[in-house]
């Protein structure tokens, strides 16, 4: 990649999280190419900091919904953290909430628990991640 001076943070960030060596660990879980591209990279702390609260409102709420084994409010978590994964590029947590979500149409919890669990699993490590990103990222604007 070239940039050329004044070389600003935001472009600087850009070129950084596609470079192997600084965004091997990012590109585990979430691929934040599609917020760059579409200039939204200022506001990026933003963005993961509402995701990681939603997202533990939505996990607390799915919980209690399978503990009471109401379908129709696990198949809504799903359906709200896969759309809130996408908007990152967290497409492992896009396909395990989609999967979730398809099991609750068919009116079934049976498959939920384990589902469950592996959306859990990664989302702890979306948000690592994105933690990382974050720690990186206010480093570099300082």
């Amino acid at each position: 990649d070239y940039l050329s001076k004044p070389v600003s943070s935001a472009a600087l960030a850009q070129v950084l999280v596609r470079c192997p060596a600084n965004s091997e660990r990012i590109a585990r879980s979430v691929d934040l190419t599609g917020l760059f591209e579409s200039g939204l990279e200022d506001l990026l702390p933003q963005i993961i900091e509402t995701f990681v609260a939603s997202s533990a409102q939505t996990i607390q709420k799915a919980k209690q919904a399978l503990a009471a084994q109401d379908v129709t409010e696990v198949q809504q978590c799903a359906h709200s953290l896969k759309g809130s994964a996408a908007n990152l590029g967290a497409n492992r947590l896009v396909d395990l909430c989609g999967q979730l979500e398809a099991h609750c149409r068919s009116g079934s919890l049976e498959s939920a628990p384990v589902l469950f669990q592996s959306i859990e699993q990664e989302l702890k490590q979306v948000q690592d991640d994105l933690s990382e990103y974050s720690i990186k990222e206010g480093r570099s604007a300082a």
